[in-house]
Parts: C-alpha cells; sequence; structure tokens
C-alpha cells in the first residue's frame, strides 16, 4: 500500500539525551532522523515528539530540537507512546490512518507503539534507518517483529519521496537538495 501526504502523520520516539550515546549507531540515526524530520516539515505532515521519563533520561537531543520553534514534546512512562492517554488522543485527533515512527529503542519503545498502532487500525510505517537499539541484536529482532505484525519498513529517503509522488515540483526539488 502506498502512502499520501494527506492521510499521514508521524512520530518521533525518545531521541534524548542520556539514550543516544548508548546507541549502536548513534550520530547516522540522529542524522537520519533530523533528514526525516525536516522532510516532514517540508510537506506539512504533522509529527509529534515523545519523551521518557524526562527527569531520568534528558530531553531531545539539541539537533532534533533544532529549528521546531516552539519546541515541545510528550512525557510518557509507558513504552508504547499509545497507551499514553494524551498521545493517543492527539493521534486521534489528527484523523491520519498512516503513521510514520522513529527513534530509540527500536526492540523497546518503537516496537511497542508499532505494535499498538497496527492493532488499532493503523498503517504504521517503521523508518528502519532512522530507529536504534544498543545492540544490533535488539534492532534485527525489532524489524524481524514489524514483519510478523505486517508493519511497513522503509528508508527515509524511500518514505519522503513517496510522499512527494512526482519529480519536476518545487517539492521534489526541495526533498531532493535536502537528501543529497
Amino acid at each position: 500500500m502506498r502512502i499520501n501526504a494527506e492521510d499521514t502523520m508521524a512520530l518521533v520516539i525518545d531521541v534524548q539525551e542520556r539514550l543516544v550515546p548508548a546507541m549502536k549507531n548513534s550520530m547516522e540515526c540522529v542524522r537520519n532522523i533530523k533528514l526525516l524530520t525536516e522532510g516532514l516539515t517540508q510537506l506539512h505532515i504533522p509529527f509529534f515528539m515523545t519523551q521518557q521519563y524526562t527527569k531520568g533520561l534528558g530531553m531531545t537531543v539539541p539537533e532534533i530540537q533544532e529549528d521546531r520553534e516552539p519546541f515541545s514534546y510528550y512525557e510518557k512512562i509507558s513504552f508504547s507512546c499509545y497507551e499514553n492517554e494524551e498521545i493517543k488522543e492527539s493521534i486521534q485527533k489528527q484523523q491520519r490512518k498512516n503513521i510514520i515512527i522513529c527513534g530509540i529503542e527500536a526492540h523497546i519503545c518503537v516496537l511497542q507503539t508499532a505494535v499498538d498502532l497496527q492493532a488499532a487500525g493503523y498503517q504504521t510505517i517503521a523508518v528502519t534507518n532512522c530507529i536504534d537499539s544498543r545492540k544490533e541484536e535488539d534492532k534485527a529482532e525489532a524489524l524481524k517483529r514489524f514483519a510478523y505484525e505486517g508493519i511497513m519498513t522503509a528508508t527515509y529517503e524511500s518514505i519522503l519521496f513517496e510522499l512527494t509522488r512526482r519529480a519536476g515540483s518545487d517539492t521534489f526539488k526541495s526533498i531532493s537538495r535536502l537528501i543529497k
């Protein structure tokens, strides 16, 4: 199933100061998430940021916060974003059937959120080069579970061009400049 901008939103899950340094491919993951969120902004696709227990794990890393004025996020303690009532209600209010997810950790908060969203009837898309875990095998197992649960996977570049739809437009040129 192809996705389109009008029916799509995104969640950026727990890309926090005390979590990111422990991730296997943290620098690449953060860079990719930044490119994804910049592209989503250019495509006018809404996205929410979450933070898990901010007091202990810190704020969203500055690279992801910059250009977000004012910066806002949803605080949570549940691993799944969809188990947080405030986040759940905000997602439902968007009335969009496709939800792109990225963040950390792939095998915990990202996975549980994806499974819950899929079970609630959303088409969930996990952006594989925008998720990470401390251990490579944990991310690999999360990818297997996504497949088992029927959760789509894609790269940020694939997602952005699918949402752009065609070459030649100003949006296409903007997205092309962003990813090159």
